[in-house]
């Protein structure tokens, strides 16, 4: 598994250290660099072999040449290298690749010239040391530097890269590192050692797959077919000296498929109304469903050990399917490592905290990532899990986050917000209930430890403490200790609806209420909130008040940050 990548010069990513789990979601704006974070994984991890030309002078931050590009990748367990047969296996905790320029002019390459270099490193960032010969015995075993990243460790980490084209043709067999040809490679062992009965007798089935394909070849064999093989056998004996007397001793024809080679030219059709049509002809929706489909038999299979990295998985999905494709994605994360981005709350969870980073751009300008730095209990997972709701994930996109007791607020905050000109939409500001006073510290310090802007509202006198009044006053005064770190708290006292009735006297507060009798407290409190006659609560004036001047700046055509 990846554990950790640090990223330098890297696209907006100037030098940014990115923690990974099993499971790991990529949560920011368009254009904050989260793709560039799945860019660097991919550009490293994609190919047995990288080059300089896998890079483009897009990927030199600022398009600054200067700067050296470094991508370091961490492993947890590390991987391991065994050059020779009978050699203990080499941890490699990580791989270092940097795109740098040569210091001096040599055969092949000028000075300043593009290099890549990769190398196999200890925890300590020293050259990993390997067997430089064969152990023999009776002979003293000489080490070297491990100079270059061998394939074989490559390919115990197989990655997958599903951008947000999705293109079907990128997960085919023909494609080197694709979903389909992984669960293929392993059937295509399968094949080497099966059996099938032919007519009673026992025989291995590749070697039956061969001698049929052969007649399948034999079909093919037109006249033309056979003279471009003996064209090519005349001109290959003439440029490889053989004589007259041993012509006949050498063959050359065209070579049978393997059953990997055979899967790889596969295509996937559908029929369908009695019309058949390849997939790759589909619109990208229905390619996307297809590419889901792969990915739904890939758990079915339960494959392990590969690297997923997956951009807005949320792409053609309605909600019950996306929640059903984050449920896939979470039980193949037990043996995979799955790593996306996404714009959706059906994509995220609350009580997995832990698994979000959040993604911005510092001054608009250079990536930054946040992970939270809350200590992950068992008890804080537990109470978390009693909070399950899709609408509460929203709080990892947000800009700032409001959190009220219940849905009195929930309901009623957007509406006075609205008659105070501030575009809670516009300005990404979410309002998210918490199922009760008691419920407030738990997701003020998830929203905290993420650094995203806070403000806490809530009621001094709430049922949730009943005759608790010593327990709820102590509660109340760490609430408003939370301003110490940057939180904005704000209390209405003792609380919204009574606040409002002494606010706005007795008599208009009756009457208001009574044009909307039999009614649940939320939606009268929404109703009233739209009443013209009703005025604006104190305390929401107090809420909204950051935002009411930037919103008449805005709407007078300035932008954010002016």
């Amino acid at each position: 598994m990846i554990s950790k990548v640090r990223i330098e010069n890297f696209r907006s990513i100037e030098d940014q250290v990115i923690s990974f789990q099993n499971l790991t979601a990529l949560v920011g704006h368009n254009n904050s660099g989260k793709s560039n974070i799945l860019r660097a994984i991919s550009t490293c991890l994609g190919k047995e072999w990288q080059s300089v030309s896998d890079f483009s002078l897009e990927d030199f931050i600022d398009y600054d040449t200067s700067r050296d590009i470094v991508i370091e990748l961490e492993f947890d367990p590390p991987l391991e290298y065994r050059g020779f047969k009978y050699e203990d296996p080499v941890a490699v905790p990580v791989l270092r690749f940097a795109l740098t320029r040569y210091k001096q002019t040599t055969k092949e390459h000028a000075k300043g010239d593009l290099r890549l270099e990769s190398k196999p490193l200890d925890h300590e960032r020293n050259p990993v040391r390997v067997l430089a010969e064969a152990p023999k015995a009776g002979k003293q075993r000489r080490y070297e530097p491990l100079t270059k990243i061998p394939k074989e460790l490559k390919r115990q980490l197989p990655l997958i890269h599903i951008d947000t084209t999705r293109d079907l043709a990128q997960q085919m067999p023909a494609a080197r590192y694709s979903l389909l040809r992984r669960m293929l490679e392993d059937i295509a062992d399968e094949i080497d050692a099966d059996t099938i009965s032919i007519d009673g007798r026992s025989v291995n089935r590749r070697e039956e797959f061969e001698r049929r394909l052969s007649e399948v070849i034999d079909v093919l064999r037109v006249p033309s077919f056979t003279e471009l093989e003996d064209a090519i056998r005349d001109a290959a004996i003439e440029n490889l000296g053989i004589g007259p007397d041993d012509s006949d001793l050498f063959r050359l024809e065209f070579g049978l498929f393997s059953p990997m080679d055979f899967f790889k030219a596969m295509e996937i059709w559908i029929q369908e109304n009695g019309l058949r049509y390849l997939a790759e002809s589909l619109g990208q929706g229905a390619q996307n469903a297809i590419v889901l489909s792969i990915f739904q038999a890939y758990e079915r299979f339960k494959k392990t050990g590969a690297v997923f990295l997956i951009e807005e998985p949320e792409m053609y999905l309605h909600p019950q399917r996306a929640r059903a494709f984050y449920d896939t994605l979470r039980r193949i994360s037990e043996d995979n490592q799955v790593i996306y981005t996404t714009h959706s709350a059906y994509f995220t969870s609350v009580p997995h905290f832990d698994e979000i980073r959040i993604v911005s751009k510092k001054q608009g300008h250079r990536t930054v990532v946040k992970r939270s730095e809350l200590h992950d209990t068992q008890d804080l997972r537990d109470r978390l899990d009693q909070q399950i709701d899709p609408e509460r994930s929203e709080l990892f996109f947000a800009d700032h986050v409001i959190l009220v007791e219940g849905p009195t607020e929930k309901m009623a905050f957007p509406v006075w917000a609205e008659r105070l000109g501030v575009d809670l939409n516009r300005l990404n500001i979410s309002v998210i209930e918490v199922g009760g006073k008691k419920s407030l510290p738990l997701f003020a310090d998830v929203v905290a430890s993420l650094a995203i802007p806070l403000t806490v509202v809530f009621d001094t006198d709430s049922s949730d403490f009943g005759s608790q009044r010593d327990e709820e006053a102590e509660f109340n005064r760490k609430m408003v200790d939370r301003e110490s770190a940057g939180v904005r708290v704000i209390p209405t006292d003792p609380s919204y609806e009574k606040a409002y009735r002494t606010q706005i006297g007795e008599e208009l507060f009756l009457t208001l209420t009574n044009r909307y009798p039999g009614q649940s407290k939320p939606i009268r409190a929404v109703r009233i909130a739209r009443d013209p006659d009703a005025p604006i609560p104190a305390f929401c004036r107090a809420v909204f008040e950051p935002w009411t001047d930037y919103h008449n700046d805005y709407s007078e055509g300035r932008t954010a940050g002016e």
